[in-house]
């Protein structure tokens, strides 16, 4: 299997057919072959299944709660960010934040914590969707009466979120999820 770089579909061909860039070789690039956290259980409760994402701050995987066999989001601070008292508040007070938020358009707070290993730590609702990004991404422009929907729903929770003074700081296509209810 190959992946072209540029819109990272997968194909067997050598040329991306959607849009013609040299394709390499996938398995080069599946994060999941290389990460430490996949497959393994964390803290006992959470069995890690996939990595859905990472940025600067840490990776976000998909795990299963043992106990109740539910899926939820793991976030997981980078160790090295760890060593920084800083960047250890900054988590926490995302932490706070979050658990302090009730309302349909944000994801729910359901664990916090630091593992054995120093990992810093946050469990969230997991969002059964795709992101607004790859939403676009596949189906092009949305329709205007989409957008206004999907506008008051994102307003709705800034709302909120203003109210006890939390400003969310990385609103971007790729943290807004559409998912079914």
């Amino acid at each position: 299997m190959r992946i072209c770089p540029h819109c990272e579909r997968k194909t067997e061909d050598k040329l991306c057919p959607h849009d013609g860039y040299q394709t390499v070789d996938a398995s080069a690039y599946e994060a999941d072959q290389k990460d430490p956290f996949v497959g393994k259980e964390f803290e006992g409760r959470y069995r890690i299944e996939k990595m859905l994402g990472q940025g600067g701050f840490g990776a976000v995987y998909k795990a299963t709660q043992l106990a109740v066999n539910r899926s939820v989001a793991l976030k997981i601070m980078k160790a090295e960010l760890a060593t920084d008292l800083k960047e250890v508040a900054r988590f926490q007070q995302e932490a706070r934040a979050l658990a302090s938020l009730k309302n349909p358009y944000i994801v729910s707070l359901i664990d916090f914590g630091q593992a054995e290993g120093g990992h810093l730590y946050l469990v969230m609702d997991f969002c059964q969707g795709k992101p607004l990004n790859a939403a676009l991404k596949a189906q092009g422009k949305l329709k205007p009466e989409r957008v206004v929907a999907l506008g008051l729903q994102i307003l709705d929770g800034l709302a909120e979120a203003h109210t006890l003074g939390i400003v969310h700081r990385d609103l971007k296509p790729e943290n807004l999820f559409l998912v079914t209810d």
